[in-house]
């Protein structure tokens, strides 16, 4: 009997022995892997765009088609740029793809992101320039969310619908 229980014992002692090597081993791999590839590099790798990527002049070249499949319906939003040539690009972006306070610049930075064009705004929240498409004498570009003007800092809401059009002042 006191031989079994020293058995027994001497079992939970290596599996105690074992698990703890193995819980060293695994963080000395993580904190190996950690220093060889720094979160710096992780961020490069999935936000740099590749060299090889096409940034379009025209931001009507591209769109971001079809609906979210989301169960409340709600938690999404629309962009439509409607460009000076009378071209037109319907994109539909979720909520939760953007930052934890969404505004009308981070929905048109998601945009430009996935399509491929550039956008330069004033710190006045106005955009001065969409791809190769700047600003005039007595043309540019406006924002209207919900069909009322806005600002690239405007709160969005769900189904807010982002007009971006390039009108004639």
């Amino acid at each position: 009997m006191n031989i079994e229980k020293k058995i027994k014992n001497l079992g939970w002692g290596i599996n105690v022995y074992f698990l703890t090597l193995l819980l060293l081993i695994l963080a000395g791999i993580y904190f190996q892997y950690r220093k060889k590839h720094p979160i710096n590099n992780f961020n490069n790798l999935f936000k740099t765009p590749s060299a090889f990527s096409q940034f379009y002049s025209n931001p009507c070249q591209t769109n971001i088609a079809g609906e979210p499949d989301i169960p409340d319906g709600k938690s999404y939003i629309k962009v439509i740029i409607y460009c000076p040539d009378g071209s037109t690009t319907y994109n539909t972006l979720r909520l939760d793809g953007l930052s934890n306070k969404p505004t009308v610049g981070n929905a048109l930075q998601k945009v430009a992101e996935i399509n491929n064009f550039k956008i330069v705004s004033n710190l006045g929240g106005k955009i001065i320039q969409i791809g190769n498409i700047s600003n005039q004498k007595n043309s540019g570009w406006n924002i209207y969310l919900d069909q009322k003007p806005a600002f690239l800092f405007s709160k969005l809401n769900p189904k807010s619908n982002i007009s971006i059009k390039y009108d004639k002042n």
